[in-house]
């Protein structure tokens, strides 16, 4: 999995989306996907299907899902898992790097520490399928 941020840094109150893309992942059809980012500094508040993803869906006649579990936290660290899936009468797997989810945070207004770059969001687990 790679993940790519729209900003390079991002102050009190601003709103930034991080894309999960598969990366070197054959014929994938599915997965599971925990993200995690500093509990005091970041909250969720969107997860969607990225475009391109979207798209590869219809044009091949098949159904995208995404499933948003729970956040949890462990220490300092937030975590969300995320599961997509492809269905349809004749599933057709994703066989090149593409744009899966979109995760938009937003910085809290008085989080206990300031983060300049977006380096501490981390994918922890990946199961593809």
């Amino acid at each position: 999995m790679k993940l790519v941020s729209n900003k390079n840094n991002a102050k009190y109150g601003d709103t930034l989306t991080v894309t999960m893309s598969a990366h070197h992942i054959k014929d994938l059809t599915g997965g599971e996907f925990t993200l995690a980012f500093p509990s005091s500094t970041y909250e969720v508040t969107n997860t969607s299907l990225n475009k391109d993803f979207k798209a590869y869906a219809e044009a091949h006649n098949l159904q995208a899902d995404l499933t948003k579990g729970e956040i949890t936290t462990a220490g300092s660290q937030n975590r969300i898992t995320l599961s997509k899936v492809l269905t349809g009468e004749t599933v057709q797997p994703i066989l090149t790097s593409m744009p899966l989810i979109d995760v938009t945070l937003k910085v809290k207004e008085n989080p206990s520490s300031y983060i300049k770059w977006i380096q501490n969001i981390n994918v922890l687990n990946t199961k593809a399928f």
